[in-house]
């Protein structure tokens, strides 16, 4: 991909609310059950990222709240956070509607299948099809 076009894309993603260009709420306003793990979708470790997302989308529509930080976090540089945040997303079913955006950003920009096709499925459960 040129850089011309990245560029592009990422302007294009900014406008639409993808991405990093979204204001998040502050971890100390979201419920007390899920604050643990938004501060680990932040961690240095991808390790810690990756099972951060995974256990917020074993939680649910109940750690719907989380919403916004797994939206970031489909734009994280390791593959593997992008995967599980896009599953976690899929997991809240429509209570993740907020993230569709940034679903369909990975669908079509993803470089790695597995985040493509976890993006593809997360939106199914998402939109109920």
């Amino acid at each position: 991909m040129t850089g011309k076009r990245t560029g592009t894309l990422l302007l294009f993603a900014l406008l639409l609310g993808c991405g990093k260009g979204r204001e998040l709420p502050p971890i100390a306003s979201l419920p007390a059950h899920v604050q643990p793990l938004v501060q680990k979708l932040r961690h240095e470790d991808f390790n810690v990222r990756m099972f951060a997302a995974r256990e917020l989308g074993e939680m649910g529509a109940s750690a719907s709240d989380a919403v916004p930080y797994l939206a970031e976090a489909l734009h994280d540089k390791a593959a593997k956070v992008r995967v599980w945040a896009a599953l976690a997303l899929g997991e809240m079913g429509p209570a993740a509607r907020e993230a569709i955006s940034d679903l369909e950003w990975a669908v079509e920009n993803n470089e790695w299948k597995d985040c493509r096709e976890s993006a593809r499925q997360a939106l199914k459960k998402i939109r109920g099809s």
